[in-house]
């Protein structure tokens, strides 16, 4: 794929989540667990069957069969999730962004004196394998909050993007964030080590 198809990809896109975003205006948005039941399904273990992903009040479960594969911590709060090669190793992924307290946990680097306590919204990438959910790379609390995830799947190896609608902060409450509305879309690519804005 040449360069200027995967700016084409991109380009329109991000075009599609800036109309969505004029489109809401100056609506406020509160970030609280949907009671809406959002479902996908996903083969990213590669293993012929496909997980069954069950997006519900802030809680995601992952099963395969009658088998529950994974669920979220009930700390998390999941605001949305994707399904898709977002790493471009040819290997689907599961990207969450998700509400919680505190940037490190027990993978605390040794450069952060402890850990915060801040309740705050990040991005996690997860992979499927072995009948099971592990962590491929977590972020700390992230600048601007995540409202929408899009993996968008250039076709070979490395050219894969992570598109995210974002918001602003607002003001805190007893529930979590209150969000501005979608101020931007940005594209991210990864790098080996996390994502990397590209566009």
């Amino acid at each position: 794929m040449t360069k200027r198809r995967q700016a084409a990809i991109i380009l329109g896109v991000t075009l599609v989540f800036t109309s969505l975003a004029a489109w809401l205006g100056s609506v406020y948005l509160a970030c609280r667990p949907s009671t809406t039941l959002v479902e996908e399904e996903g083969d990213l273990d590669a293993d012929g069957i496909a997980e069954r992903y069950r997006l519900q009040a802030g809680q995601l479960e992952v099963s395969e069969g009658d088998a529950v594969l994974w669920q979220s911590p009930a700390a998390w709060e999941v605001a949305c999730f994707a399904l898709g090669d977002a790493t471009g190793d040819g290997t689907l992924d599961l990207c969450l962004s998700v509400w919680k307290e505190g940037s490190y946990g027990h993978s605390r680097p040794f450069w952060a004196g402890e850990d915060d306590s801040a309740y705050g919204n990040h991005l996690f990438v997860y992979r499927v394998a072995r009948r099971g959910l592990y962590p491929l790379w977590q972020s700390s609390q992230v600048e601007r909050p995540i409202t929408a995830l899009t993996v968008i799947d250039g076709g070979p190896p490395g050219t894969s993007y992570l598109l995210i609608g974002e918001a602003e902060y607002g003001w805190p409450d007893q529930v979590g964030w209150h969000l501005r509305t979608p101020s931007r879309t940005t594209a991210w690519q990864w790098n080996g080590w996390g994502f990397s804005r590209v566009q």
